[in-house]
């Protein structure tokens, strides 16, 4: 049957398998409407291009399908696919390496009540999926719209060679739009955890064909369902550790472009973030930013980690006017980690009540127009609050870094209390004229260059502001003034 391109079996009710059919090299077009009896599908030929499989609605248990998994693995011309009707064992469903467009879903269209696992990995076409109504998840789901279609870890091996057992959910994509596809009409996810992975690849961002394939289209809504992270990163050849995440988590990565974090709510929205990574998006102006409409104050009461990297036009991490004015806001924050946002001019705007409890790390590098990183939020502060003589305990903080800042005039806009400090170190950092007041008991260590140390400003003892209270270190070359007319000869 090698010259066979299409096979009709509508209304064969009898037909319990299809394994005579997967060795139909030349088979464009399946279609099995109404054969309620098949309990398995696929695997099938590589040529195939069209796929049906309608059982309808039945009413008798007798004559309901009785199928269990469906594999379409491997098919990488199939772009027409459709399920309708009631699958209610159907438990299984993998289209790996297929060219399919659009995943339908939606009750209207199929029921599949017992549906575990998804796989669509190496799917590179894939733009929507559309999911059922309804509170079950998924047990697992895998997508992939970067692997390679055919490939053998898309066909042999539905699970993506790196997921852990973690998540439910594993997910890859190029288009910051897909991630409107894992969230039903509800706005809820179908897998109880989830990874999520949007960059793209070296060989695509590359190419000036495929740019407008990475730039979103609208403003995209973060959700407090989706949460970033962050496994390991390599600072100055020093690997730094981290431990994995339990939860929902998303990378951005290199090639996305994201615009503005617009929201129509009027209560404070609590994200659910844990974990945030974000790095090479060279359109982006704020991580979290409003919308000039946007009301909504937001608040990361479980953020830990952040990390941004290589966000060359963004202006500031967290916009001013955008952060709920609470002190559970960011109570959970440990560590702050910016590389190499030359624009960036602050990180996070600080109100009245906004406090850091947590944090211990803070980790910025290569921001050439910082000017602060904790100011004060003019947008949600009277000035007279600015004015004042305000202090911000920082409580959990032990390691300052802060290197080739050369505008940084100060940390925080309000004067820091940091008890627990243990090491400063600074390098480049020649506009920065003060240091947190420390406590009196083990004097932490301030490493810098000479001249960065002796242009800080102290208030004295008894504001527990003093350089004896800091074990000053200086490097054994340090920025020298130079004459003004020195010619090099």
């Amino acid at each position: 049957m090698a010259k066979l391109e299409l096979l009709d079996l509508s209304g064969n009710v009898t037909i319990q398998a299809l394994s005579s059919f997967s060795g139909t090299a030349g088979l464009k077009t399946l279609v099995l409407n109404g054969c309620v009896g098949l309990e398995h599908v696929g695997p099938l030929a590589p040529s195939l291009e069209s796929f049906s499989f309608d059982v309808g609605y039945s009413i008798s248990t007798n004559d309901s399908a009785k199928v269990s998994k469906i594999s379409l693995a491997g098919c990488v011309d199939l772009k027409s696919f459709l399920l309708r009707g009631a699958l209610q064992i159907l438990e299984e469903l993998n289209l790996s390496g297929t060219a399919i467009k659009k995943l339908d879903l939606n009750n209207q269209v199929v029921e599949v009540p017992r549906l575990k696992k998804v796989f669509l990995m190496g799917c590179n076409q894939l733009r929507v999926i559309s999911w059922w109504k309804g509170s079950w998840k998924l047990e697992v789901l895998c997508i992939d719209t970067h692997g390679r279609r055919g490939a053998p870890n898309s066909v042999s091996s539905p699970f993506p060679p790196f997921q852990d057992k973690t998540h439910d959910g594993y997910v890859v994509a190029g288009d910051a739009r897909f991630i409107q596809s894992l969230f039903d009409s509800n706005g809820g996810l179908k897998t109880k955890s989830l990874y999520l992975d949007l960059h793209v690849p070296h060989s695509i961002s590359r190419s000036p064909s495929s740019s407008s394939n990475s730039v979103l289209a609208k403003p995209l809504c973060y959700s407090d369902d989706i949460v970033f992270r962050l496994e390991s990163l390599s600072a100055y050849g020093n690997q730094i550790p981290w431990s994995p995440p339990s939860d929902l988590h998303v990378e951005i990565g290199e090639g996305i472009k994201l615009t503005d974090v617009p929201s129509s709510m009027r209560a404070p929205l609590e994200f659910a973030l844990e974990w945030c990574r974000v790095e090479r998006c060279l359109g982006l102006q704020a991580v979290f930013a409003a919308s000039g409409s946007n009301e909504c104050p937001y608040y990361f009461p479980k953020l830990e980690k952040f990390w941004a990297s290589d966000l060359l036009a963004a202006h500031c991490i967290w916009s001013k006017g955008v952060i709920h004015d609470d002190s559970y806001s960011f109570g959970a924050l440990q560590i702050i980690h910016v590389h190499n946002c030359p624009r960036i001019k602050f990180v996070l705007p600080f109100s009245s009540q906004i406090t850091l409890p947590s944090l211990e790390t803070l980790h910025i590098t290569h921001c050439g127009d910082l000017r602060q990183v904790f100011p004060w939020d003019s947008s949600r502060l009277p000035e007279e609050y600015q004015k004042e003589v305000a202090v911000k305990e920082f409580p959990a903080l032990k390691h300052i870094h802060l290197h080739d800042l050369p505008n940084l005039q100060e940390i925080c806009a309000a004067k820091m209390y940091a008890p627990m400090l243990e090491t400063v170190k600074l390098r480049g950092c020649w506009s920065l004229r003060r240091l947190p007041a420390v406590g009196r008991g083990q004097r932490p260590i301030a490493d810098c260059e000479k001249e960065c140390w002796e242009r800080l400003r102290w208030e004295g003892l008894d504001t527990d502001h003093h350089p004896s209270l800091y074990q000053p270190h200086h490097s054994s070359y340090y920025k020298k003034r130079l004459l003004r007319g020195t010619v090099l000869r």
